[in-house]
């Protein structure tokens, strides 16, 4: 899976398909969403999904200021529906 998401042609879609897939092994679902309870810098991530560590931090505030993600004190929220995210992406 990681290898495939390492394909997708944009930063934020790499992004979401990793942490739908973090979300999935290690996700806690709460009325928020889905709690992904790891300290994940952006360059950890960006190693995950073959980003710099820039175009990470460019890409995670456009998943921020889309409502898809958000960083808690506890992990990373990743919002209600995977459709209803990459709706407001791509809107």
């Amino acid at each position: 899976m990681q290898l495939a998401i390492g394909h997708l042609p944009r930063v934020d879609q790499r992004l979401l398909a990793m942490m739908d897939l973090l979300a999935e092994r290690w996700g806690e679902v709460t009325p928020a969403g889905v709690l992904i309870p790891l300290n994940l810098t952006h360059e950890t991530i960006g190693g995950l999904i073959g980003a710099s560590r820039p175009s990470m931090t460019i890409a995670v505030g456009g998943v921020v200021d889309a409502g898809a993600l958000v960083l808690g004190d506890t992990g990373w929220l990743l919002g209600p529906h995977p459709r209803a995210r990459s709706t407001k992406l791509e809107g």
